[in-house]
Order: C-alpha cells, then sequence, then structure tokens
C-alpha cells in the first residue's frame, strides 16, 4: 500500500489501515531524532482527532508491513501527485553529488516510483554494469593446511600440525579471487536493500545480483572496508556504484531513519534539495558565460567582524558584473508572499558584493519575472521565477538574460521608485 500526500498537507488515523498510524506517530514521536520532528509535526484537530502534518521535508516513510508514505513537493495547486513525482525524480537526478544515471529499457516505470525506489533501481543498474564487465579481482595473501603445495611453507606450524599427516602442508600463498573491499561492499550493500525493498522488479534484481557476487562475503566492517576502497586502473566503472554503496550503509546526504518495528524514512528537506539543483543547473549551463561560484564565504557583513559573513547561494561573475542569486524554496502568489527577511539578506548582498543584479529564485508553473529596483543607491532586487515544468530550458533563459548587457525591464515608476507593472 502507498499513502501520497504532498508537503504541509496532514494525513489522520482513518486515512490509514488499523495500526498503521499508531506505528507512524510513535515512530515520529520516539525515534530519538529531532530531525523527524520537523518532517512531521503531530498535532489535533476536533471531529478528526490524532494528525501528523508533513513539512518541508519529502521523500518516504516505509512502515514495518512494507506500507509506504510517501511525501511529494508542494508546487502548485495545478498539478497532481504525477507530475510532483516526476519534478521530485528531476530534481535528483539533476544533483551532482548522487551518482545518476539514465534509465533503459529494462528500467522503464521509474516516474511511478517513490524516491527511495528509485535509487535503489539505480543502484541495481550500475551494479549490472560491473557484472557485465566482470568482477574486479585481486591478490589475497592465504595461509592454510592443505594437501596441495601452493606456496611457501611455514616449517615451525608445519611440524606442530602435520608431525602426523605427513600428506599436508601449512603453507602461505596468494590467491586471485573475487574478495576484496569493493566487492564486499556491494554485496553487503545488495543485503541490505533486498531486506528493505518492497518493489518486486527492484527485489528480483537484487536477488539475481546476489547470485553473481554469491562467491563474497559481507563486509564485517564496513567503515574499515570503506577506507581500502581504491579505484585503480580498469575499475572506473566501480566508481559510481561505490558512491551509492556509501550512500546506503553510511545514510549520508539524506535523511534514513531507523525506529521501532524495523519503520525507515528517507527524507530530503527540499530547501537544500532545491538550493542545489538550481548551483547543479547553473554550473553546467552557465559556465561558458560566467564564473561559477557556490556558498561563496569569502565577504563579510562588516570589515571588521569576522565571524559575521555572508553566503548567498550562487554567485556569477564575468570579470565586469557581479550577479547574486538566493534560492527560496517557497510559494509565491503575490508580493505580499515574499519575505521581510529574504529581502533584507539580499540588500546586503547587493551592497556587500556590489552587484549588478541580486535575484530571488523561486519555484512556480509558469515562471514570472518582477525586479525591483531601489533608485535611491541603485540596488535592484529581482524576483525571478523557475518553471519546475521545464526547468533546464527556464535556466537557460534566465543565464541569457542575464548575460546580456541590456534587458527590458517592463516596469514604470511612481514616487522616485522604479516598482513592477503588474502582481
Amino acid at each position: 500500500m502507498r499513502k501520497t500526500i504532498l508537503e504541509f498537507d496532514s494525513i489522520c488515523g482513518r486515512e490509514l489501515p488499523e495500526g498503521h498510524f499508531e506505528e507512524l506517530l510513535e515512530f515520529v514521536e520516539h525515534s530519538g531524532s529531532a530531525d523527524l520532528l520537523k518532517v512531521m509535526v503531530p498535532g489535533y484537530r476536533r471531529g478528526i482527532g490524532r494528525t501528523l502534518t508533513a513539512r518541508n521535508h519529502v521523500g518516504s516513510i516505509h512502515l514495518s508491513d512494507g506500507t509506504v508514505i510517501e511525501i511529494l513537493p508542494k508546487i502548485g495547486d495545478s498539478i497532481g501527485a504525477d507530475a510532483s513525482r516526476s519534478i521530485l525524480l528531476t530534481m535528483l537526478r539533476e544533483v551532482h553529488d548522487l551518482p545518476m544515471v539514465e534509465l533503459g529499457d529494462r528500467f522503464s516505470g521509474s516516474d511511478e516510483m517513490v524516491p527511495f525506489e528509485f535509487f535503489i533501481r539505480m543502484f541495481i543498474k550500475e551494479t549490472y554494469r560491473i557484472v557485465d564487465d566482470g568482477l574486479c579481482r585481486s591478490y589475497n595473501d592465504i595461509e592454510a593446511n592443505e594437501s596441495a603445495l601452493r606456496g611457501r611453507i611455514d616449517f615451525t606450524e608445519n611440524i606442530k600440525r602435520n608431525l602426523v599427516h605427513r600428506e599436508r602442508f601449512c603453507q602461505e600463498y596468494q590467491l586471485l579471487n573475487e574478495d576484496r573491499a569493493e566487492n564486499r561492499l556491494i554485496r553487503s550493500t545488495l543485503d541490505l536493500l533486498y531486506g528493505i525493498s518492497i518493489d518486486q522488479n527492484n527485489r528480483r534484481d537484487l536477488n539475481d545480483l546476489t547470485s553473481w557476487f554469491g562467491c563474497v562475503e559481507p563486509s564485517i566492517n564496513i567503515q574499515r572496508d570503506l577506507e581500502m576502497v581504491r579505484i585503480d586502473r580498469g575499475m572506473e566503472n566501480y566508481a559510481h556504484v561505490l558512491d551509492w554503496c556509501r550512500l546506503f550503509l553510511e545514510n549520508t546526504s539524506f535523511t534514513f531513519a531507523d525506529g521501532c518495528n524495523r519503520t525507515r524514512s528517507f527524507l530530503f528537506q527540499m530547501d537544500i534539495l532545491y538550493e542545489r539543483f538550481v548551483a547543479s543547473l547553473v554550473r553546467k549551463l552557465g559556465r561558458r558565460m560566467f564564473r561559477v561560484s557556490t556558498q561563496d564565504s569569502g565577504t563579510r557583513l562588516f570589515e571588521e567582524w569576522d565571524s559575521v559573513r555572508l553566503r548567498p547561494d550562487i554567485v556569477l561573475r564575468d570579470g565586469k558584473r557581479t550577479i547574486v542569486i538566493d534560492t527560496k524554496w517557497k510559494r509565491i502568489m503575490s508580493h505580499r508572499d515574499i519575505s521581510v527577511s529574504d529581502l533584507y539578506q539580499m540588500y546586503a548582498y547587493s551592497i556587500r558584493f556590489r552587484t549588478e543584479r541580486t535575484i530571488l529564485l523561486y519555484p512556480n508553473i509558469g515562471g514570472r519575472c518582477h525586479p525591483f529596483t531601489d533608485s535611491v543607491n541603485g540596488v535592484r532586487i529581482e524576483v525571478r521565477f523557475i518553471d519546475m515544468l521545464d526547468a533546464r530550458g527556464s535556466m537557460e533563459r534566465l543565464l541569457q538574460d542575464m548575460s546580456s548587457l541590456t534587458e527590458s525591464m517592463g516596469v514604470h515608476e511612481v514616487h522616485g521608485r522604479v516598482i513592477p507593472e503588474r502582481w
């Protein structure tokens, strides 16, 4: 069973089978993770009873019987769950620190998956590539007491153990096999994901891959094996799959919490995901037009206060101009929805970075542009939108616009200030 809700929507006991809401509530309240209380907030409504309200995290929560609570981004009222899921997966594909690949026909239907199952499928795709190319092998030191002589005899140990059994040899030798840290980590990840996944196609492929790694024992010390990883010549195809192993085994880059009764969550904070998504697009599409830096912390708010540093999301420079972009994952319906603190922040960026343009970038369905300019000291703060249904095209148009020397603003002046024509 899968129950889908959007950000800031609520869920109550009536919407889930008996016992499921209590398990979810216990997971949130007693998991011991402060992060989970930011994901869903317990509440109470008259006539309904206890509720859980989603916050700005998206992803999935997996209950002990396989039921999935899916939380999707809330971008606009005009799009449904399928479009929201597709947008989320597009963002996850784009984020640079997640090892994404294109899925072939064998892996069709990924857009209907919850994000966690989608990530498992990406790992499966990369692991099949390794199997197709053949598992890497290395020489391992072996100490054994065997009837066949394969290496150097340890005479001291041989006298102790084989005084009667003259047909055996205590010996040391090297054996070329697949028992190396990289393969052990993949085997451990396969075992972990097979016990978690509820998608039948994923479970079938995980079981198939486990048979290919049957000669490899799971890792007994994951941290030590992670430190032993070496991408040698000829092992380039291992790089992405080991990123996935680290992702799953170390639970990095996302909230992956365990609770009671084997309840798990696989969640992304939308503020961070949107910020990384936009930064990745700007790096790829704008590198020929600008020198792109992200999370630039080289400028202080006050010259004498080193501890107060400004850190805009994206800074674009072309040798003559500086443009600052700050991303905000918020729904903006009118100018009244723009936070005053965001405008103060952008004003400080404009003054300290001496920008030609300072842009607040919000998500939307069907982007709009509303520039603001303070005519007294020339600070220009723009509110721009990226169309999440065509994010790449929308970002290309925005960068082209920023790279042009002049721009038609479409504004009029009132009382000495330039304001937008319409909202």
